[in-house]
């Protein structure tokens, strides 16, 4: 069981995805910092309820049998490794696909990173940069884009 500890984290649907069902090498590095208490997944009811519906959609089915997983998995992932958060406040900044807004004003609302490969997502990284939000599709490539958006810009 991960320890709750760590600074909060927004993984996207497809990003849970690739850590839990797909065991993608680039992710399990991220799932142990998430182990070690180092980051915490956080999210929202409606995160989940997305989730779950993703979950249970025909082109995974081959992947969760694969795994051993079942429908109730994705639950039981929920339980052990997300926090469950009140529903964030509207961001002033609006994504082009709405099923992704509520990642994006938790990740505002705490000022945490959002790792997401949804492209609408990923098109607003400088936004969300100046909003102290660095985005990306790793931890790494999240702190990288936040980092230009606070170094102050020198005058010549």
């Amino acid at each position: 069981m991960p320890n709750e500890s760590g600074a909060p984290l927004v993984l996207d649907t497809h990003i849970v995805l690739d850590m839990f069902v797909f065991k993608d090498p680039a992710y399990q590095s991220l799932r142990s910092a998430m182990q070690d208490g180092q980051v915490q997944w956080v999210a929202t009811q409606p995160m989940l309820d997305e989730l779950q519906w993703v979950w249970v959609r025909p082109y995974l089915a081959p992947w969760l049998v694969r795994t051993g997983m079942g429908d109730d998995s994705c639950q039981k992932i929920a339980n052990e490794w997300a926090k469950v958060l009140g529903i964030a406040p509207p961001c002033p900044l609006r994504c082009k696909d709405p099923s992704d807004q509520c990642f994006i004003d938790l990740a505002v609302q705490l000022k945490a990173p959002l790792l997401s490969k949804d492209k609408a997502v990923l098109r607003l990284a400088a936004r969300l940069a100046r909003l102290g939000v660095g985005v990306g599709t790793t931890l790494a490539s999240a702190q990288r884009r936040l980092a230009p958006a606070l170094t102050p810009r020198m005058g010549i």
